[in-house]
This record gives structure tokens, sequence and C-alpha cells, in this order.
């Protein structure tokens, strides 16, 4: 019976891929080449443990880099771009543009510059964009009634009112 258990157990270990037995090089391949042969259900398994060296730009107008395994040379390859850094084109506008400086590759976006200038009606803070005069609303801060000398609230009733909106809450 324990025997029936133990094959089961072995049959299922493997079934999911977890194979016992000691990875080794394969002579005659390259150093990052290795074997084993698992010793439970007799799979020959191989895997790469390949070096990658250093990333590189092979080439001088372009954005993909390389690396090597220091053995095989296999090849990994990556997009990398060098942005210049963002650049408003246009005054009195917040469209910015930047370019890489080794593909000329153009990207653009919107950076406004907001600052608080002044509250509404409803005391909700309005935002204005110093470069293109957007109007952003922000948040709502109230101006709560004082109790004189002493700069807590004044509260009636556990409630407050606001002296620029009239607000009570």
């Amino acid at each position: 019976m324990l025997d029936k258990i133990k094959k089961l157990g072995l049959k299922v270990k493997c079934g999911i891929g977890w194979h016992n037995g000691t990875y080794a090089h394969i002579a005659g391949e390259p150093q990052c080449f290795f074997a084993k042969t698992c010793p439970d259900c007799g799979k020959y398994i191989t895997e790469k443990r390949h070096k990658y060296g250093e990333w590189f730009y092979p080439y001088q107008d372009r954005c993909e880099q390389v690396r090597e395994c220091v053995y095989c040379q296999d090849k990994k390859t990556r997009t990398e771009h060098q942005f210049a850094q963002w650049e408003y084109y246009e005054f009195g506008k917040c469209n910015q543009i930047r370019e890489c400086i080794r593909c000329h590759k153009k990207e653009t976006r919107v950076e406004h510059d907001y600052q608080e200038h002044h509250k509404d009606s409803q005391c909700r803070i309005i935002k204005v964009c110093t470069r293109c005069k957007d109007e952003q609303l922000g948040s709502i801060e109230h101006n709560w009634v004082k109790i004189p000398f002493s700069n807590n609230d004044l509260k009636v009733s556990g409630k407050r009112k606001c002296r620029d909106c009239g607000y009570i809450g």
C-alpha cells in the first residue's frame, strides 16, 4: 500500500514538472547548457543558464540595445530611448515636447502649472494655469467663524458657519 502511495506521489510530482536530479554541464556544449535525468521518471531535462553581459547600443542612431550570453552569444534585445528634457514649444500654451537624442522619436504631453488663484462663492479653490490661463476647480476650503482671542471655531449646536459663503456644517 505504501509503495502505491509513493509511486502515485512521484507520478504527481513529476507530472507537474517538479523533477529530482542535479543539473550538470553538457559536455561539448557552451558552459550555459545544463541537463539532468530525473531518477523518479527517467525524463531527460535540459536548461540554459545564460550569463549575459552589459546592455549596449550596436547602432549610433537606433535605440535598440543588445546583450549577449558570454558563453553561447544568445542575444536579448530591448528598446531604451534617451530623451532630452521636456520643453514647452508654444508661448502661452502648455504643450510640451521631448526628443530622443539617438533615434529622434518625439513625445508630447500637456503639462499645466496650476496655482491657487481665488475662491468661488461656495468656497471652492479656483486654480489657474500660469501659462495658458486654464482654470481648474480645487477643493473646498471654508473660513469658519472664530471665537475672538482663542482661534477656536465658533460652534452653535455643534455646527460651524463659514464667514465667506455662509455655509453651516
